[in-house]
């Protein structure tokens, strides 16, 4: 009970013992079993192997062995009694995510370190990997008799394979990278779709960031809506080997195979776009798409599916919402603190991609205004610009011009990207790292750091969920 959520429930266990009811309390270890689980994470390319961090261990327990652990309880009741509800064999996740990568045939992911795996954490996540954890299993043993049905994660996770298989949980292939149509969920005789959709690249970044949207949104729901990724462009060319053996899926195609597979019934579909203003996918690309099946099902006599799209991520209509700048100012923020020495004042510069729509400058300008009230006096100034122009002037300042026509040439300037994944400008050796690395060069007294990218950010899950119910209220 190390972290302040473990006193807490030992705090929460000591009430209800001392309540005179009849209690029992059960100590839950990493629950896993069908449809979550490390197999899960492998399935939505979100598993992390962390490389650094090998004596961080912990029990794992499948849900049927919980199930029977209760059942004898039941039987055999003891109030006050306190039961590690655990396996035999505590583990790193980077073992048990190699093991698992094995049964299922597929590339385990590259390991990383805990550094890099920490900056896309959320507090939640972090705090698992606090402590180490090596929990005995021998009361349940003695007081209730327990056999456990899988004393390992080994014996549970090929279990849980061949559970899934039967119950086509998992997609029947003889081959990891073989296309699949996306999962559906039944709602009311209905089948129910959400496509949560990205513009596409050919970088892997984005579209492991989308993976990692969707889980978080699948756990947020608590599984009962299935969100699946799809890009609207070059996201297939991706070789699948990149992307944990499992290919990616353009929106088109991935919209052809759910509207195929619910030919008979009604379909209702859901559209979550990642975008950061309203682009053209949103209000022409998808819009046209799903008119495309929909005079399809016409022509075939099927019922019209029923969809909803939800709204940008920066809806100038909506400019009390500023929880994308809030990410931003958390993590300037954090760069503040590690570079809390820098003399000379700290300055801001967002920067997004440049975009020909004028409506998505607007939602990138409409962010700067949030930064800068987010931050009030904490810096001394919040300005925009873009990475390419593409012949729009409202673009200006790009940010090979930005540093002198905004005179920042000393103390800290934050370079906040407005990008949601890495791409080919980002990152070292990118070209905004070649740019910075110029202007550093002529500039002794100026020092620049650069934010990462939104990515899977919490604050994002908490606004798709927003944007879901908002699409379906008048469902």
């Amino acid at each position: 009970a190390g972290t302040c959520r473990g006193l807490l429930r030992v705090q929460t266990e000591a009430q209800w013992l001392q309540s005179g009811l009849p209690v029992h309390v059960f100590r839950v270890g990493g629950i896993y079993g069908p449809g979550r689980g490390v197999i899960a994470q492998i399935q939505q390319g979100v598993a992390r192997r962390i490389i650094d961090l090998p004596d961080k261990v912990f029990n794992r327990v499948h849900v049927d062995d919980i199930v029977n652990i209760l059942l004898q309880s039941v039987a055999l009741p003891n109030p006050g009694s306190i039961y590690n509800v655990v396996d035999d064999e505590p583990a790193t996740g980077f073992d048990v995510v190699t093991y698992a990568c094995g049964l299922m045939q597929v590339p385990p992911p590259s390991p990383i370190s805990w550094a890099d795996a920490e900056a896309t954490m959320s507090a939640m996540g972090k705090s698992f990997f606090e402590e180490t954890k090596r929990v005995s299993n021998a009361k349940v043993k003695a007081e209730l008799g327990v056999a456990f049905l899988y004393p390992t994660y080994r014996e549970g996770l090929a279990a849980q394979l061949a559970q899934e298989a039967d119950d086509d949980i998992l997609p029947a292939s003889t081959s990891p990278h073989a296309a699949q149509p996306p999962l559906t969920s039944r709602r009311r005789g209905r089948t129910h779709v959400c496509f949560v959709v990205n513009r596409g690249a050919l970088k892997t970044e984005p579209f492991l960031d989308l993976r990692a949207v969707c889980a978080n949104l699948t756990r947020r729901f608590d599984g009962c809506v299935q969100f699946v990724p799809v890009s609207c462009s070059l996201s297939d060319q991706i070789p699948p080997s990149q992307l944990h053996g499992e290919p990616a899926q353009l929106f088109d195609a991935a919209l052809a195979a759910v509207t195929s597979a619910a030919a008979m019934g009604p379909l209702d579909l859901v559209i979550l776009p990642l975008f950061i203003g309203n682009s053209g996918a949103i209000t022409e690309f998808i819009p046209t798409t799903i008119d495309a099946a929909q005079r399809t099902r016409s022509a075939h006599n099927v019922p019209a599916l029923r969809y909803s799209m939800g709204r940008c991520l920066v809806d100038i209509s909506k400019p009390s919402d500023n929880r994308v700048a809030r990410i931003l100012a958390l993590k300037v923020h954090a760069l503040c603190t590690k570079h809390q020495d820098a003399a000379g004042g700290v300055r801001v510069l967002v920067v997004d991609h440049g975009t020909a729509n004028k409506e998505v400058h607007l939602s990138r300008d409409l962010i700067g205004s949030q930064l800068a009230k987010l931050l009030g006096n904490t810096v001394d100034a919040v300005e925009t610009a873009s990475m390419e122009g593409l012949g729009k002037d409202f673009n200006e300042p790009l940010l090979a011009t930005a540093f002198d026509q905004y005179e920042m040439h000393s103390g800290l300037v934050i370079v906040a990207l407005l990008y949601l994944s890495s791409d080919q400008h980002t990152g070292a050796g990118g070209d905004i790292d070649g740019i910075v690395q110029r202007i550093k060069a002529s500039h002794p007294n100026l020092d620049v750091a650069v934010t990462s990218p939104l990515g899977s950010h919490p604050i994002l899950t908490d606004m798709l969920t927003d944007r879901y119910f908002e699409a379906i209220k008048d469902w």
